[in-house]
């Protein structure tokens, strides 16, 4: 068998057809009349051999220095097998263009910064092994992996600062991708700093774990930018309670439904002051109630001052029509109160939004993971 120093000396070279020559740290190729190959001086074809089911990209010429463009030996080594073998080489590959052939899967030996060039791994079906560690990006079809960033981990509110939602960096929670020790939050919004600034977007979600999904009903969004996403809650709120008078104190009937933790704070001349854990919005309603039809002709109860955790409550005389103003309290002063909200929440401490659906916002986490382009 006839052995060259390089493709460049088997290609100067004449030979007659079905020959086997070899081509030192390369490979061995048949010379043919025609085929994918090195074209000789004579215009024979050395054809590259396969080594058991894969060939080499430097059997079609692959120079591999970083500014060569191997382009063309990558299109014709994609042609003539399935696997084709990527040597390591310091320069890397410079291929400019995809390389068209979905049967084909070219193997490197190294990390991604072998693929050199404009082509991307998805355009050529590549894998890479590096130091026993596979690695592709099967899952984004035109970017190669050093041109994808990550930002995720988990933020939870601060019991004693509530404008900072933290990032838990524990034995089992790591932050990835972000700016500082803590998300910003600001009325509705928990802004997440990146530690760069990315060139477009690829995939962003977040959402609420177990205590903020289950006990809370919240849901999270995000609006998402190239240096930083916001991050919005919501959650669906609710309080409702029985509340009447009877004779000694104020009673707030529990049960199914009734809820809230509301309490009887004041009465003052015929204004009763309820007030509630956090529940935003200014629409209540009021019902006059009859006890089970002990009452025959309760008050009818009407809001007279509204918030997000109070509701002033002033009754008015069916039979008179006229705004009941006694002193003390009576007996026909009876009524449920219900109230039901999905606003956006705050999330920095403020309008006593620390408290939702009896939890408080310090016992839940928010997950976010996000996929950019470098």
């Amino acid at each position: 068998m006839k052995v060259f120093s390089d493709v460049s000396s088997l290609a100067a070279a004449t030979l007659t057809a079905d020959q086997i020559v070899k081509v030192k740290s390369v490979g061995d190729y048949r010379i043919q009349d025609s085929g994918t190959g090195i074209a000789l001086a004579n215009g024979k074809i050395a054809v590259p051999q396969a080594s058991g089911t894969a060939i080499s990209v430097k059997q079609f010429g692959a120079v591999g220095d970083g500014v060569t463009d191997d382009t063309a030996a990558f299109t014709n080594a994609a042609s003539a097998s399935r696997f084709i073998m990527v040597p390591y080489i310091s320069g890397g590959y410079n291929v400019t263009s995809s390389v068209v052939n979905s049967a084909s899967t070219f193997i490197f030996e190294g990390d991604a910064t072998q693929l050199a060039g404009t082509a991307t791994a998805a355009q050529l079906k590549a894998v890479f092994f590096d130091g026993g560690q596979l690695s592709g990006i099967p899952f984004v079809e035109s970017l190669r992996s050093s041109k994808i960033g990550v930002v995720a981990g988990t933020i939870r509110q601060n019991s004693t600062t509530r404008t900072q939602w933290d990032y838990i960096n524990d034995s089992v929670h790591i932050p990835v991708g972000v700016s500082g020790t803590h998300a910003t939050a600001t009325g509705g919004s928990i802004t997440i700093p990146y530690d760069t600034t990315y060139s477009r977007i690829i995939s962003f979600v977040c959402g609420p774990d177990e205590t903020f999904a289950n006990a809370m009903g919240m849901t999270v969004g995000a609006s998402v930018g190239l240096s930083s996403s916001i991050i919005k809650l919501s959650a669906n709120t609710n309080i409702a309670a029985t509340c009447y008078y009877d004779g000694a104190t104020w009673q707030i009937a529990n049960g199914t439904a009734q809820n809230g933790d509301i309490v009887a704070a004041s009465y003052l001349n015929g204004t009763l002051t309820l007030t509630h854990e956090y529940c935003r919005g200014l629409a209540y309603t009021l019902t006059a109630y009859t006890i089970n039809g002990l009452i025959l002709n309760p008050y009818i109860p009407v809001a007279k001052l509204v918030g997000n955790s109070s509701i002033s409550v002033h009754f008015i005389d069916p039979a008179t029509g006229n705004v009941v103003t006694s002193a003390s309290p009576d007996t026909r002063m009876s009524f449920v109160v219900t109230k039901t909200n999905n606003d956006g929440l705050f999330v920095d401490g403020t309008n006593d939004a620390t408290i939702i659906n009896r939890v408080d916002m310090a016992e839940g986490n928010i997950w976010f993971l996000g996929i950019f382009e470098k």
